[in-house]
């Protein structure tokens, strides 16, 4: 790895932190507001297309997502980094991840969406639904790895790589029936606004 400062993205960050955001609101409203059909359309396509081999797939992959198993694999990587003399970028990818699990929680009591009651999931959550939790955390790590690598030659390796566990992740909450749709949404555009603003922060001590 060659870059030890985040410079991508400046001229970018703040556009895109503005358009996830806009997108998170209109999802938020339309929650707060009334059911949305979608929703519960997309999830009973999955349940019908269900199987004991999903099943456990499915649960293999969710737990991967827990903060049990991500926490870990976070805090390994900011060693990593740290001990490379990386020391903005293991700060970087360390205020990421923290600050939207704390932001996670702070949005999840604010709207007090509930969980999913269309069938009787095999996987038992507790904590309310909106934004997802492991969309969210999964999203914001995968795109701090991009950015990091970004102007490396690894960069669309991580893009590659960072989209299909995000998007692991989200399925396998849908299948799962403990999100809906919309929480999954909600949780990417929450960790783009997050990860953009501290993005962009990072960027400006460089330019």
């Amino acid at each position: 790895m060659s870059t030890g400062k985040i410079r991508i993205g400046h001229k970018f960050a703040l556009p895109s932190a503005i358009a996830a955001g806009v997108l998170f609101l209109f999802i938020a409203l339309q929650v707060k507001n009334r059911p949305i059909l979608l929703d519960a359309q997309i999830l009973q396509f999955l349940h019908a297309h269900s199987s004991p081999f999903f099943d456990s797939l499915f649960l293999i992959i969710t737990t991967v997502g827990n903060v049990e198993i991500l926490g870990p694999i976070v805090l390994l990587t900011v060693f990593y980094l740290w001990r490379r003399q990386l020391k903005d970028t293991a700060l970087f990818l360390a205020l990421c991840v923290v600050g939207a699990s704390a932001g996670n929680v702070v949005l999840k009591h604010l709207f007090h969406r509930h969980r999913p009651t269309l069938w009787h999931s095999i996987l038992h959550e507790t904590d309310f639904s909106f934004p997802s939790g492991h969309a969210m955390l999964s999203f914001t790590f995968g795109l701090s790895i991009v950015i990091i690598l970004w102007q490396t030659r690894w960069r669309w390796y991580a893009v590659a790589g960072a989209s299909a566990f995000a998007i692991a992740i989200g399925l396998s909450r849908l299948y799962l029936g403990v999100h809906y749709p919309s929480d999954i949404v909600a949780g990417w555009c929450a960790g783009i606004v997050w990860v953009s603003l501290v993005s962009y922060y990072f960027s400006k001590k460089y330019i």
